[in-house]
């Protein structure tokens, strides 16, 4: 990939993320391990698995 298009709004800082999950995202940009993908994988699973459910409701996009 040459360009990737970022929404500035949602995006995360490396200083906001839990120290563990920030070693396993450099693992897996920098191409440091073989099994860093499997292991950031495991870590958003388990964070997943953690977080309160989201109101997924979708009024917002009904038309008028």
């Amino acid at each position: 990939m040459s360009m990737g298009i970022v929404n500035p709004g949602s995006r995360e800082f490396k200083a906001d993320l839990k120290p563990d999950c920030a070693t396993r995202v450099e693992d897996v940009v920098l191409n440091r391990r073989d099994d860093a993908t499997e292991e950031l994988l495991e870590v958003a699973a388990k964070s997943r698995a953690t977080q309160a459910p989201k109101d997924r409701s979708l009024e917002w996009r009904q038309w008028p």
